[in-house]
């Protein structure tokens, strides 16, 4: 209503014509809410009424108040007596000055305060019983909840079957991680050293073998005079030219990318993807699967080659990795995390280029680039925007400490352009190596830690190997080679290569009686031949 003189007459209700003003008497008739006027007005004696029941309601009104006012008094009384009667600190006339809501609130300490020293009354036996039965229901979702996670695991292990049993960094897995140079870490991380006879025999699987194709090799072309393609181009060129690979183990399950080299089935991959496999399977990008053959493979260089027997399959074009910069746009195709995410297409940059890294005792120049890859993204194609493959991804850098993001590496195709020629012909790369894996330590860890110098030390040795014969032992460490100090193991391989497979090296070795304690030790050299790396590979 408008400019009501009443709150207590509703919408609904007529109002006396003794409570309407002229302005109001005139909105409500415009309004067509009501209309009120002498003419239609009530007889006088209902006026009456009116009035008369108005006067009774203030009445009954005032009457509440007073009640209600001396209900107030009387407990302000009582609280003034219970203050008067507990009171510490204050005199009664300080008691008698204070208002009647700090009466109140002064009341209201004291009662709470005599509360607080009464023992708790427990609870009835119906809360109790509400909540045992609130109690019970949590524990039956939970033992569910953690049921079906069970089952889920179990299913996963059941049909995964991946072996976790090896978590050492190394090319056979297909990652590796930046180890933190923190001794502690170092004694938890490698093997504790072993009496000699403890070394196990490792015995190598290998696929079977497909028949070497001598001269054959890989065309690389420039990408001057090409034009960039879309994303969408791209995939539609380059995913054909993809396949996936499921590597099958004596008890255990792998899967990984290729690429496609030629049209009669030859696939480039990573040699980590097929390392130890007992059979292997390709699936192209139309879904057929082959059983695939081993045609050679490097485990330095992380690269293998594969046979299937089909034909009319879209071999991919090969890019030159000397022609990149950093910052160039990179992209990868494969399958993270396996085939059920299979011609996953990820973007980025190429953030270095000539990136050396260390893995398990083998120093790789590689692509790194910050296109997303996971597990599975092994041996698939790095392209450049033009859609030619200019790198195998390999690997992807993880940390124990930290969180990595953006760290993928990849074999650039200059790499290829050398090793598959000999991988056709030959079926494996003839390297002279120790037959050690070490880890380095460098000049300002040795300060830290307490080492005589800086140097190599020894995580394995293998048994076929002279220096497993000569007495090599893990957490030796190796500070130089024919006199040469080395720190790193990229410094070993130029040293191995010059003498040769038929050579020999003399090694400067630290013994330490305690390898927690670095500081006492005993130095000696061992004169060892170079083998053969396909021979204990």
């Amino acid at each position: 209503m408008f400019d009501r003189d009443d709150i207590r007459y509703s919408r609904a209700e007529t109002r006396p014509p003794w409570e309407l003003s002229t302005s109001s008497h005139l909105k409500e008739m415009f309004s067509g809410h009501h209309h009120v006027d002498e003419i239609n007005s009530p007889p006088c004696d209902e006026v009456d009424r009116h009035k008369e029941a108005r006067i009774q309601a203030q009445s009954a009104r005032k009457l509440a108040h007073e009640q209600a006012q001396a209900r107030r008094s009387a407990a302000q009384a009582r609280m003034r007596s219970s203050l008067h009667s507990t009171s510490d600190g204050d005199s009664n006339d300080d008691l008698d000055e204070l208002g009647p809501y700090e009466w109140m609130r002064r009341y209201a300490a004291e009662q709470e305060k005599a509360q607080s020293n009464q023992p708790p009354t427990p609870p009835s036996r119906t809360l109790s019983i509400r909540k045992t039965s609130r109690g019970a229901i949590v524990i039956i979702v939970i033992a569910l909840i953690a049921s079906a996670l069970i089952q889920a695991i179990y299913l996963n292990i059941g049909t995964e079957e991946e072996d976790f049993s090896a978590m050492e960094p190394d090319p056979d897995s297909g990652w590796f991680e930046d180890l933190p140079e923190d001794e502690d870490f170092y004694e938890g991380y490698f093997s504790p050293e072993l009496e000699r006879e403890d070394y196990p025999e490792v015995s190598h699987q290998e696929l079977p073998r497909a028949p070497l194709a001598p001269g054959m090799g890989i065309e690389i072309v420039s990408h001057q005079g090409l034009a960039p393609l879309t994303y969408q181009q791209l995939y539609a060129k380059c995913a054909p030219s993809t396949v996936s690979i499921t590597v099958y183990g004596q008890d255990t399950v792998g899967t990984g990318t290729g690429i496609v080299m030629t049209e009669d089935g030859y696939i480039l991959t990573c040699q980590h993807v097929i390392d130890d496999g007992v059979t292997c399977q390709v699936m192209t990008w139309d879904d057929q699967v082959y059983e695939a053959t081993l045609v050679g493979a490097d485990v330095q260089t992380d690269l293998a080659v594969l046979k299937i027997e089909a034909t009319g399959l879209t071999p991919a074009q090969f890019g030159d990795s000397d022609e990149l910069t950093v910052g160039d746009e990179a992209l990868a195709i494969g399958d993270p995390l396996g085939t059920e995410l299979r011609g996953t297409l990820t973007n980025g940059i190429i953030s270095a280029i000539n990136r050396n890294v260390t893995v398990s005792g083998y120093s790789m120049t590689l692509l790194q680039t910050t296109a997303a890859l996971n597990s599975g993204n092994s041996g698939g194609p790095l392209l450049n925007i033009y859609g030619q493959v200019v790198g195998v991804n390999n690997m992807k850098m993880n940390s124990t400490d930290v969180t990595v993001e953006g760290l993928g590496f990849a074999v650039p195709t200059s790499v290829v352009r050398e090793i598959a020629p000999a991988l056709f012909s030959d079926g494996k790369i003839s390297r002279p190596v120790l037959g050690i894996t070490c880890y380095s330590i460098n000049e300002e860890a040795a300060e830290s830690y307490g080492y005589p110098s800086a140097g190599l030390v020894v995580a394995t040795v293998h048994q076929g190997s002279d220096c497993y014969q000569q007495g090599l032992q893990v957490e030796d460490m190796v500070w130089a080679i024919n006199g040469v100090p080395v720190s790193d193991v990229s410094q070993v391989k130029p040293i191995l290569e010059q003498v040769g497979l038929e050579g020999s090296v003399i090694l400067s070795v630290y013994r330490f009686e305690d390898p927690s304690d670095p500081s006492v030790y005993e130095e000696f050299e061992l004169i060892v031949q170079l083998v053969d790396q396909v021979s204990i590979s």
